[in-house]
């Protein structure tokens, strides 16, 4: 039963955090919300990849974080940096 409450909880959490996202985004102060912190989950759902994936970029250094008692945390400013950096348009060439 414990396992359900937590689990519920994360999800509302994310639903939050969602929520707040969506709300900076549209009132323009998006910013602001780059500079929050998220939590190793929330990096893997928004990015869909695997815990192990996550290691890695921490590992090789590809993406900075905080951890506090053994829970990783990380800034959405430098997950999008990273995706910005790794951006690539193919183009057609005639």
């Amino acid at each position: 039963m414990k396992e359900l409450e937590s689990l519920v909880k994360d999800l509302a959490d994310d639903l939050s955090n969602l929520r707040q996202l969506f709300e900076a985004w549209n009132t323009g102060k998006f910013t602001k919300i780059t500079n929050t912190w998220i939590d190793g989950n929330q990096v893997m759902q928004a990015l869909k990849i695997s815990q192990r994936t996550l290691q890695s970029l921490r590992s090789k250094g590809t993406l900075p974080y905080s951890a506090i008692n053994n829970k990783f945390y990380y800034k959405i400013s430098d997950i999008q940096n990273i995706l910005e950096s790794n951006y690539n348009i193919k183009r057609n060439s005639k």
